[in-house]
C-alpha cells in the first residue's frame, strides 16, 4: 500500500470506540463497544490490483492465478469485562 508507481492507496477512515465502567473496592465492571458506527475500512493490502492475473483452464472457466485482496477491520463488537483484585493488603 502507498502512493508510488502502480501501488494501491488505502482510503482514510476513522473508528469510534466507547467504554463505560464501574469500579468498587476490589472489582471492576466495564461495558465496551468497538467500531461503534460499524464502519467498513480496509487496513492493509495483499499485492496490488495490477498484480491480479486471470487465466482460463481447459474448460474455459476463469481461474485466478494471482489475486489482489485487502484486510478489513472487524465489524461492531459489544462486550463486557469483569475483573477482581485478589491481592491482600498487609
Amino acid at each position: 500500500a502507498g502512493g508510488r508507481g502502480e501501488s494501491y492507496t488505502l482510503p482514510a477512515f476513522g473508528i469510534a470506540k466507547f467504554a463505560a465502567g464501574y469500579e468498587a473496592e476490589d472489582w471492576t465492571f466495564t461495558f465496551f463497544v468497538d467500531n461503534l458506527f460499524n464502519e467498513f475500512a480496509e487496513v492493509g493490502a495483499i499485492r496490488t490490483p495490477q498484480f491480479e492475473q486471470i487465466v482460463s483452464d481447459i474448460n474455459g472457466d476463469d481461474v485466478y492465478a494471482r489475486q489482489f485482496a485487502t484486510y478489513v477491520i472487524s465489524p461492531r463488537v459489544f462486550g463486557a469485562r469483569f475483573s477482581m483484585n485478589f491481592q491482600r493488603d498487609n
